[in-house]
């Protein structure tokens, strides 16, 4: 059977008077069905332009380029750019988005039950009872209390929390096989993004619709995805599955991401002997130097090298392709650490 998402040497550029610059430079996406993909990486390193471009939801200063884009067997190219009313042929009922500000998707004008109806009509073709009796499950699927309620209600009614289960209700309404979740958890507290992340976990489990879930947060994507691909500077650096990307990172990259996360120490018997010290201490974070590089200054050779304390002259000047390591995944990387590639060494 084939993907239901193939994309290949996926590129997206923006058009600004110094010229084009390029967002998304050849990057590899396919996605099986039912499969919920993670995508990782700092703040402007392309993760959200390379799944808007999928969606069509990129300005008119956008050129998106492949050399295949299919969704569940439809060609969404044209003449190798993306063909605009395929893509709207496909968002919603193909492709759903939940997005990372839910004041932001929702309508503020307009009723959870309005935005949801016209969603039901157009995709559904469902009107009047039959919409709100639909909307009304939908909304209490999603664990939102009195549905009925909720289904009345203006976004400003309702909490960060409620807002977001309500946004994932809409996108679901459309009975999507994809949903592309951009951050959906980052504007709520750490309560509420435990619950908003074991329901997505569970709608993609029990539904079997796959997901694209788009985080710089590692430990959100352990817990809802089974494989994860790590983007930098419009490219992916490593991809594996989760298992294999949390024992072993392989890129200088993904290594630096995982050192970076807080990490907690137990407590030594004077630390308990003393009240005034935490029963848990935070140990220091050991930040990536630098910062992820401006389009309109990218280095040569790997956009990473000048961060990493690995990087040769062959960095500077070659841009390593995405090979895959005899254990499972690949990796984009001379220098790979402590695992072997296929046609490289052992970094």
């Amino acid at each position: 059977m084939s993907a239901l998402l193939d994309a290949r040497n996926l590129r997206v550029s923006f058009d600004v008077p110094a010229g084009p610059l390029q967002a998304v430079r050849g990057v590899d996406l396919r996605l099986e069905r039912g499969e919920a993909l993670g995508i990782v990486g700092e703040t402007g390193s392309g993760k959200s332009v390379a799944t808007s471009a999928l969606l069509g939801l990129l300005p008119p200063t956008a050129r998106v380029e492949a050399d295949v884009l299919t969704f569940a067997d439809r060609p969404l190219l044209r003449g190798g750019a993306i063909d605009p009313s395929a893509v709207a042929a496909v968002r919603g009922r193909g492709i759903g988005m939940i997005f990372q500000d839910p004041s932001s998707a929702l309508n503020p004008l307009l009723s959870i039950g309005r935005v949801m109806g016209d969603v039901l009509r157009r995709h559904q073709g469902l009107r009047g009872a039959m919409a709100r009796t639909r909307a009304v499950e939908l909304l209490g699927r999603v664990g939102l209390p009195e549905p009925d309620r909720v289904f009345d209600a203006h976004p400003h009614q309702l909490s960060g929390g409620m807002k977001q289960r309500a946004a994932i209700a809409t996108a679901l309404a459309a009975r999507p096989t994809l949903l592309v979740a951009d951050e959906p958890t980052t504007a709520l507290d750490a309560t509420v993004q435990a619950q908003v992340l074991a329901l997505l976990a569970t709608l993609q489990r029990d539904s079997g619709v796959a997901m694209i879930f788009i985080s710089h947060d590692l430990a959100v994507v352990s817990r809802v995805c089974s494989r994860v691909a790590v983007m930098y500077a419009g490219r992916i650096v490593e991809e594996a599955p989760v298992q294999r990307l949390f024992s072993a990172p392989a890129h200088p990259y993904t290594r630096g991401l995982f050192a970076a996360r807080p990490v907690l120490r137990r407590p030594s018997k004077l630390d308990e002997a003393q009240a005034f010290v935490p029963a848990r201490e935070r140990l220091p974070l050991l930040a990536i130097p630098g910062a992820v590089p401006p389009l309109s200054a990218l280095p040569a050779g790997c956009a990473f090298h000048p961060r990493c304390r690995l990087a040769t002259g062959r960095c500077a000047s070659e841009t390593p392709s995405l090979v895959p390591m005899d254990e499972g995944g690949a990796v984009a990387c001379f220098y790979p650490v402590g695992v072997a590639v296929d046609g490289g060494g052992e970094g």
